[in-house]
């Protein structure tokens, strides 16, 4: 492994997709670890975020990307389980409910600061990263709303990437944003996404 810190810069920009009317997709292009993707809910009064970016360079760019979208604030940020990639940049959305499962809540506390996962994986350009974990949380689920759009916010119940996965659901759109909870196929199945499935 080395230990040089990187950031990928080669790869294509990343792009807002509107897949919903005012449900968007932030996809990262694929090429190294810790790029996941996000999306978000655009209200008429603030912005639901499902996850943060892993670095405080991507999250700003995806904050950026949402500026170009609409001027309301992120209110809330859900945390769909406590990986870096998805839980690292919570600490740059300022002023929002920061909503995840009461164990994704331990384990980003248990998991610590970035430099932790350079024993795994290749340690990249974090930034000044200072951990934020959700402190609004639920065991089973929680519902949150997007001006008349509910989004209903559901731990997984078993064990599928991470023992603390959830998903989003917005059952009057018949989508959802799964993360990285199940395999691919299985989350165009069960959720028939028009959210992107990585």
């Amino acid at each position: 492994m080395s230990s040089v810190h990187h950031d990928v810069s080669h790869l294509p920009p990343s792009r807002v997709e509107e897949v919903s009317e005012n449900v968007f997709a932030y996809i990262q292009p694929d090429g190294s670890w810790w790029i996941n993707n996000t999306g978000f809910l655009a209200g008429r009064r603030g912005v639901i975020s499902v996850d943060a970016c892993s670095t405080v360079r991507r999250t700003r760019a995806y904050l950026e990307a949402i500026g170009t979208v609409t001027s309301q604030p992120v209110r809330t940020l859900i945390n769909t389980h406590h990986h870096g990639d998805h839980t690292f940049g919570n600490h740059l959305f300022d002023g929002a409910t920061i909503v995840g499962h009461e164990a994704t809540r331990t384990s980003v506390l248990q998991w610590g600061e970035p430099g932790a996962a350079a024993a795994f994986w290749t340690d990249v350009e974090w930034g000044d990263v200072t951990i934020e974990p959700p402190f609004l949380t639920y065991t089973e689920g929680v519902t949150v709303w997007s001006d008349d759009l509910r989004a209903e916010v559901r731990h997984v119940g078993t064990p599928a990437h991470t023992t603390n996965d959830s998903i989003v659901w917005l059952p009057e759109r018949g989508s959802c944003s799964a993360a990285t909870c199940c395999s691919t196929a299985a989350r165009r199945s069960c959720c028939r996404a028009p959210w992107p499935v990585p």
